[in-house]
């Protein structure tokens, strides 16, 4: 058995007659004692999926170790190039930019020239182009200056600051709005259970969507920044020989990024970003869309990767100690990529710069940055960083009138669903049984060989309740048994909810049990006992979703092979498996409602020892999650990147028994119960009539109640 390095405390309920409370919770053992191997469990769910993508780190770990020529570092750029562009996307082709300027500011030595451009047809980039008043030279090297998560974007003091000063040492500096900042704000038209202003929310809300569809937010974002040298290219003032970028933060993410796709750039400064991902899981946790790309860690590729794609080509990293980007990752990444390029012959076009600071610019990781463009891409002069009085934000406004009103009439999530659907409709017609082998193989589930290990049994008047985990390679999973004590029905319902075990605390099942029936609950990874724990300071951990899973946990798992409604869906056949044979002679039922109702649904394709499965708000679709532009970020975690591409759920239920299986509401990605009138006008109708789908007006508890009543 695999250890597991985390005490964790298995608190079963304390259950007092006649109704059961959470006072004085029984641990594993009863006398309220830990058992210290155990204890902490409420983190095991973010430490099980992190343990999937380190188990792909360490191969890539052995990978690296055996590149030992230039040879094989040519080929392994090669490889990881290709790679990278697989997993991004496929960029569009190159259409016009119809770049218009709306405005001018001139200072005492400096010239700002506010510019929109498309970068796809209808898709607008907000920027400016700062240049020398009084330039030295016709043709300027010129530097593309990518923001971090500051609202208001390049126009920052912060940022200014680094702009003005290259302007001021002679280079012209184009910066633009990253998408959801600046005045690419794509506002959402209502209300959502989270700051929507805040753009690493926003960020991670659309990628989300680009994520399932099987492809990536950084790409928008990439081809947003090799637009912007083509606009570059059609000015007289700018030598095209002598090109770099740069950006802090989430603009270094754009940086390291953009250098592996655009050729052009002769260097890049990457500030407050490079670390790599085992130590960036280990502290920080993952962060917003576009620094994650679906099975990364999956096809080998690390942070390191996106810096020896760059090889020859020089390349900084500027970092600080106390970075909430791992500095010890950050010096990792650096060990490796200096190393392969040794192999190249050129180790010294890899700089470094360091400062004792927090996530923060300081004076001398500047200074360090001028000088690096001022080597590469000018002539060396003095690169002191100079204080200069920042433009006001509002002068540097650039949508004129004339843009406002067509400024968002396309947005990133027209063009994923666009993407999505045409994709969609150039697959074969799929005739695919989806039957327990083909699903297995596609979700990445590996099934669990744990045994039941009783904790504890408590005897009340008219029930008894049995305590129990099971004793899996990775964590335990734990359960509880609550069984009339007379008067039985010998029914048993395995109950599946997002509340866990705290479910047998309705007074509904309760009563339930209390006439005659025995009810099982059970914590899933990331439910109960083995959830709510820390998921991590990433910048869409807690706030995305503040009642259930972050989606970081998601990105994390959607780095390795392994889904979490793979591991959900194995959890739950150990349990079924277990009831199945305890309670031979009982009528077994299974229950399921919210999102756990789609491993649940899942579960009857590798199962039918069972008399009935009931599940109560089913989500409609996946696909439904990447078409409405509005969705619960709850139902990300049933899901797997581009797994509508592989079926839908319309079509697992068109291939189940409908006679086991009853649904009761179906729901839209908002959690919409959709009603009758809805569901005939979707062409995927007939899977769900089939599936004897119900309506249920009167609530989950009359909906149970009608369901182990067949």
């Amino acid at each position: 058995m695999k250890v597991v390095q985390f005490s964790l405390t298995l608190c079963l309920f304390s259950l007092l007659t006649p109704k059961l409370t959470a006072q004085n919770h029984l641990v594993l053992s009863d006398q309220g004692k830990e058992w210290t191997y155990f204890s902490k469990l409420d983190n095991i769910f973010y430490r099980t999926i992190a343990d999937g993508v380190f188990h792909e780190l360490e191969a890539r770990r052995e990978q690296i170790q055996g590149i030992q020529t230039k040879a094989a570092v040519e080929e392994r750029i090669k490889v990881i190039k290709g790679r990278f562009a697989k997993l991004v996307g496929p960029f569009p082709e190159k259409t016009p930019l119809n770049p218009v300027v709306t405005g001018t500011i001139k200072g005492d030595f400096y010239i700002v020239e506010k510019v929109i451009f498309e970068s796809r047809p209808g898709f607008y980039v907000t920027g400016s182009v700062f240049k020398p008043r009084f330039p030295s030279k016709q043709q300027l090297p010129a530097v593309l200056y990518l923001s971090g998560h500051a609202k208001v974007a390049f126009r920052s003091s912060t940022y200014q600051k680094v702009i003005l000063n290259l302007v001021k040492k002679g280079f012209l500096v184009m910066a633009i709005d990253p998408i959801g900042q600046g005045e690419r704000n794509e506002v959402l038209e209502r209300a959502m259970p989270f700051d929507y202003e805040r753009m690493v929310l926003q960020h991670s809300y659309i990628g989300s969507q680009c994520l399932l569809a099987g492809d990536s937010f950084i790409k928008h974002m990439v081809w947003d920044g090799i637009r912007a040298i083509d606009y570059l290219a059609t000015r007289n003032d700018v030598d095209m020989e002598n090109i770099g970028a740069t950006g802090r933060s989430g603009g270094g993410t754009q940086t390291a990024w953009l250098g592996i796709f655009e050729e052009r750039l002769k260097a890049t400064a990457i500030e407050n970003y490079i670390t790599t991902f085992r130590r960036l899981i280990q502290s920080l946790g993952m962060q917003d869309a576009e620094q994650n790309i679906n099975y990364g860690a999956a096809n080998g590729l690390d942070f390191a990767d996106l810096v020896l794609a760059r090889a020859p080509k020089p390349t900084m990293i500027i970092t600080t100690e106390s970075d909430f980007f791992n500095i010890e990752g950050a010096k990792e990444t650096i060990r490796e990529a200096r190393h392969l390029y040794g192999l190249l012959g050129v180790e010294q076009e890899v700089s470094w710069c360091t400062d004792i600071a927090g996530h923060t610019s300081t004076p001398k990781n500047r200074e360090s940055l001028y000088q690096f463009f001022l080597q590469h891409l000018s002539t060396p002069q003095d690169g002191k960083d100079i204080e200069i009085p920042p433009i006001p934000r509002e002068d540097l406004v650039v949508l004129d009138e004339a843009h406002k009103s067509k400024m968002f009439e396309r947005t990133v999530f027209d063009i994923n669903k666009e993407a999505y659907l045409q994709a969609k409709s150039q697959l074969p017609e799929r005739n695919q049984k989806l039957d327990s082998i083909y699903l297995k193989a596609v979700l990445g589930i590996e099934w669990n060989q744990g045994k039941p290990v009783k904790v504890a049994e408590v005897q009340f008047e008219r029930y008894a309740v049995e305590k129990f985990f099971f004793e899996c390679q990775d964590y335990p999973l734990p359960f509880v048994i609550i069984k009339p004590r007379q008067n039985s029905k010998h029914k048993v319902l395995v109950y599946y909810s997002p509340k866990g075990k705290e479910a047998l605390y309705d007074e509904e099942l309760l009563d339930k049990v209390v006439n005659g029936y025995t009810i099982v609950f059970v914590d899933l990874l990331g439910i109960g006992e083995l959830g709510q724990g820390n998921y991590g300071n990433g910048s869409s951990a807690a706030l995305l979703n503040p009642d259930g899973i972050p989606p970081n946990i998601w990105f994390m798992a959607n780095q390795a092979k392994r889904s979490i409604l793979g591991i959900w869906i194995a959890d739950m056949k150990i349990v079924q498996d277990y009831i199945s044979s305890r309670f031979a002679n009982f009528e077994r039922y299974i229950w399921a409602t919210d999102y756990l109702s789609i491993p649940a649904l899942h579960l009857s394709k590798f199962t039918d020892d069972f008399r009935a499965l009931g599940v109560y708000n089913l989500l409609y679709s996946w696909e439904s999650i990447i078409t409405n532009k509005f969705y619960d970020p709850k139902w990300l975690m049933t899901s797997m990147p581009g797994i509508s591409f592989q079926y839908d759920l319309p079509l697992l239920l068109s291939n189940s028994d409908e006679r086991a299986v009853r649904i009761y509401n179906l729901v839209s990605p908002t959690t919409e119960k959709l009603n009758v009138e809805q569901l005939e006008a979707s062409p995927d109708y007939l899977y769900y009539s089939k599936a004897h789908v119900k309506e249920a007006p009167i609530g989950e508890w009359a909906s149970l109640s009608e369901f182990l009543a067949r």
